[in-house]
């Protein structure tokens, strides 16, 4: 570079051997997409700085290595401060090439997700007394340990409540503006998510710092993913399992560490994501131990090798009644010593994601859940202000190959509206809950681990059949963290004399809604059902009216008087007409021809079935449909009983 005018070339390259790395399920664009900037330093300037930290009896220990170039007239003067600018302490050395700087015994507020404590570090360089260079970082004070199984941060037993997040806009592709970045950031923390995993590469770096800010639990992924291993031959472990590669694992791994090693918010460092084996990743983790032993490191993959995991286990998509085995010491022995996070555990395409509550409430269960990351935070698309479509993604471009809607998988549609399944998010992430314990008692559940529910304020609502009944805020006392307080709320719940005695009211609800106290903001809504009326049978004085069944030759005829009718065809078994006081429950014109209720094998395909639509039709099961086999009546007294039995065929032959 010189003074004046000069020229830069660019060369950019679409296709490398690093491709057979960055190949990730995601709307896959080329070109530059992140910034790009050239500095001018002084001679004499600082290379890079790291920040250690370490508790001992309370207080913490903070560790400061400076690199640079520096001149034998040259000083650098190191301060921490809080946020309000106070000088929490300082120190000045003369500049060599590595220096050490020592904190020790600070008395500060540690950071957590909860509760995000920044301080500020402030390097400046002087050479012969004049200011030269001035840097400022925030930095946080936290411990992160695994102890046995339980996964522990600031000697508390956290639960991550996350989700997996790409840089995405429908406009501007894999670029975020800082906006944006804040945005997300933001959104996540309204609807009560306390984790990201960075799928699959390090962020933006204005992304971890937002999650400084705010207060996000980051498991910071490096880039790397090897699905083109995967798609001719089906290979998983052709590259990490090579020595030839390794070099390239362990600079994606250094880099990621080198660029987010100050950051508070990194909790876990990954390896990747499906990239196979564990050979490669083996050498990439023996640097992370060696450079940051104190933080842990994940990567979900090793479970399908021998070596099964790394300082976390780690799986995705699990079923639910095997993971639940858990908690109960009946899992494969394999499972044990070690804190079990999911890094996927929900899919969001669609109609999905499901179970989210019974997910949520097995990782408060048991200490060897770590909880986990729903996949993921936004529907990866194409915005068109004027085309046939405003949304498009893959096929909708004019490529060949390409994997449809499997990247329309979000929490927020494209522009970041919710859906439907964040606000179900917003619930079970809450750090509150409300647990009914008997007539009119309650417990009230502060999930927080580092936070009191002085802020929180708790105002309820009692319907009765849907008719307000009460309405209030309650007055509770001050709930220590992961603690709990009874409380009592008259819902009109009266204790019955008798055990067969008919409640006096009608179905009871009650709605908690809990809002910050400082800004109003809704942190969750939950209700309960306090009394939900029975099923009644005989036993209840229920008056039932006997049943009649007539038949011809083609169907039976199942009613009660004029006010009800059930006919079941004798050739189809098919329940065709359903009548309840004169009207007609079911379509009689459907437009497939087949009238009525009917057993059917195949259901149209949702989203979440696109990787066994193919094998589903292919085995038939499109073209399976049911054939009476045996219809059977009988009366006996006032029961009458029409039994239709099935088997399934082939509809038709599609061979021809």
């Amino acid at each position: 570079m010189k003074r004046g005018e000069n020229q830069i070339l660019v060369v950019l390259f679409k296709w490398t051997n690093a491709t057979y790395l960055e190949c990730q399920d995601m709307f896959r664009e080329n070109g530059i997409f992140r910034d790009v900037y050239i500095t001018s330093v002084c001679p004499d300037h600082i290379w890079d700085y790291e920040v250690k930290t370490t508790k001992i009896n309370g207080r913490y220990d903070l560790n400061l290595t400076v690199t640079g170039k520096f001149g034998s007239a040259c000083e650098i003067e190191a301060a921490i401060k809080t946020q309000d600018g106070h000088i929490l302490n300082s120190r000045a050395l003369n500049a060599e090439e590595k220096l050490f700087f020592m904190f020790n015994g600070l008395s500060v507020e540690e950071w957590s997700a909860e509760i995000p404590n920044i301080y500020y570090l402030e390097l400046t360089l002087k050479k012969d007394g004049n200011e030269i260079e001035f840097i400022r970082d925030q930095i946080g004070f936290k411990t992160v340990e695994i102890d046995g199984e339980i996964f522990r941060f600031n000697d508390k037993p956290i639960k991550f409540l996350g989700v997996n997040h790409h840089d995405t806009d429908p406009v501007n592709g894999f670029v975020m503006s800082p906006i944006q970045l804040e945005g997300d950031v933001r959104m996540m923390k309204e609807y009560n998510v306390n984790a990201v995993r960075t799928s699959h590469y390090p962020p933006d770096p204005i992304f971890l710092m937002y999650c400084d800010i705010y207060g996000i639990y980051v498991i910071d992924e490096a880039d790397i993913e090897t699905h083109g291993c995967y798609a001719v031959v089906y290979k998983p472990d052709l590259i990490s399992h090579d020595p030839k590669w390794a070099g390239h694992f362990i600079d994606r791994v250094k880099r990621m560490y080198m660029r987010d090693k100050n950051r508070p918010s990194v909790t876990m460092w990954s390896l990747g994501n499906e990239a196979g084996g564990h050979a490669n990743q083996d050498s990439a983790y023996a640097y992370l131990k060696e450079v940051s032993p104190e933080i842990p490191v994940h990567y979900e993959a090793a479970i399908r090798t021998l070596r099964f995991r790394y300082d976390v286990t780690s799986e995705m998509y699990p079923h639910y009644e095997r993971i639940a085995k858990l908690a109960r010491g009946k899992a494969s022995k394999k499972y044990y010593g070690a804190p079990y996070f999911i890094c996927e555990y929900c899919h969001a395409m669609g109609v999905g994601p499901g179970s989210l509550g019974e997910m949520t409430e097995l990782f408060f269960s048991g200490g060897i859940y770590a909880g986990g990351c729903i996949w993921e935070w936004a529907d990866h698309a194409v915005y068109h202000a004027d085309g046939p479509y405003k949304y498009t993604y893959g096929g909708d471009h004019g490529e060949e190959i390409h994997d449809g809607n499997f990247c329309v998988d979000g929490l927020v549609y494209p522009d970041r509206k919710p859906h439907t399944g964040l606000k179900n998010v917003k619930v079970c992430y809450s750090p509150f809950r409300i647990k009914s314990v008997g007539p009119n008692a309650f417990e009230f559940l502060n999930r927080n681990l580092f936070r009191d529910s002085s802020y929180v304020s708790v105002s309820y609502n009692v319907t009765e059949d849907g008719k307000p009944v009460s309405s209030g805020i309650l007055d509770l006392p001050t709930v220590q963290p992961a603690s709990k307080a009874a409380f009592e709320l008259d819902c009109g719940i009266r204790p019955q004399k008798q055990k067969r005695q008919q409640p006096s009211h009608g179905e009871i609800h009650a709605t908690f809604s809990y809002h910050d106290k400082k800004t109003g903001v809704l942190i969750a809504v939950e209700q309960l059902a306090i009394y939900e009326r029975p099923l009644k049978s005989a036993a209840d004085g229920a008056v039932y009216r006997e049943l009649s069944v007539d038949q011809d030759d083609l169907s039976y005829v199942v009613s009660s008087g004029e006010d009800f009718l059930v006919l079941i065809n004798k050739n189809t078994g098919n329940i065709e007409r359903i009548v309840y006081g004169g009207l007609e429950a079911l379509n009689a014109n459907p437009e497939d021809g087949i009238a009525g209720i009917y057993d059917n094998v195949f259901r149209a395909p949702i989203d979440n079935d696109r990787n066994i639509e193919e094998a589903m039709r292919k085995i038939g099961y499109d073209n399976l449909g049911p054939v009476v086999k045996k219809l059977e009546y009988d009366k006996k007294g006032s029961d009458s009983r029409v039994a239709v039995f099935y088997a399934v065929k082939m509809l038709t032959n599609k061979n021809g």
